[in-house]
């Protein structure tokens, strides 16, 4: 075989194996957030199913559509044993695994018994424990929560440099938060509008003899009327006082005459 033709297989067969690590590396690293520390004579990393259940969604599609499992349970050796029959839709195509857990069975209490009936009746949990234990037993072997069963997270390097990892992608996501927008606040000019002084239009030398002429007939003064009018000359009174001037003389003329005729009779 030449050395290209070596390279070539060597090649192929690297693709390959990243290929089958695609999923396995895709869900291998567990968040802290998900991990509780369990002390039950050894210390080991308790993972939140739920988590693992989220996470299988999130690969094959919803649980029932992309992947999903049966259920067996069985009393063994005070033990409570579910063997599940575990499926995913894997590039397409159904897969199909088993993955076993268990539960201990504890007494009645009163009795020594160990029932699945009657450990049922005193810990409705016991099913669900044995399996979740199960489910996250067959969801490790496609690769779910890796670092954990290889023991990566009993190395503290390992731990804080994972920590480190996750506060920046926290970081990451607080960064791409837009800030609220600052609107400018924009000064709007004061105009000054100019005070533009329209000419009073006086009245004609006809109407001032036409003022002089009704204030004789009245009897009022000239004085009166250029006091009324707050003027000093009978030309500068305007048309709209014009109009009341006339008016009130016109009003003095007539009850002028009202008072002779009623004198008369």
């Amino acid at each position: 075989m030449t050395t290209k033709a070596k390279e070539e297989v060597k090649s192929k067969s690297k693709t390959k194996v990243q290929d089958n690590l695609s999923l396995w590396n895709k869900v291998q690293t567990s968040k802290s957030e998900t991990l509780k520390g369990v002390n039950l004579g050894r210390k080991f990393k308790s993972i939140n199913a739920h988590s693992q259940v989220m996470a299988a969604t999130e690969q094959f599609g919803p649980m029932g559509l992309g992947w999903g499992y049966e259920p067996t349970y069985e009393e063994i050796f005070g033990m409570l044993r579910c063997q599940l029959k575990m499926w995913a839709i894997i590039d397409g195509q159904r897969s199909e695994f088993y993955s076993e857990g268990g539960c201990a069975i504890e007494p009645v209490a009163g009795t020594d018994a160990r029932s699945i009936r009657k450990a049922a009746m005193a810990n409705s949990d016991i099913f669900k424990k044995a399996t979740t234990d199960a489910l996250t037993k067959g969801l490790s072997v496609l690769g779910f929560n890796a670092d954990v069963f290889l023991g990566l997270w009993d190395d503290n390097k390992y731990v804080q440099e994972q920590q480190r990892q996750e506060q920046e992608e926290r970081d990451a996501q607080l960064s791409n938060i837009p800030e609220r927008e600052v609107v400018p606040v924009v000064e709007v000019p004061v105009v000054e509008v100019p005070v533009v002084e329209v000419p009073v239009s006086t009245i004609s030398e006809h109407e001032v003899q036409g003022i002089i002429k009704l204030a004789k007939q009245a009897g009022t003064p000239i004085e009166k009327v250029l006091n009324f009018a707050k003027v000093g000359a009978l030309t500068e009174i305007d048309a709209t006082s014009l109009i009341t001037i006339n008016a009130k003389l016109n009003g003095v003329i007539t009850k002028f005459k009202e008072q002779t005729n009623a004198s008369a009779n």
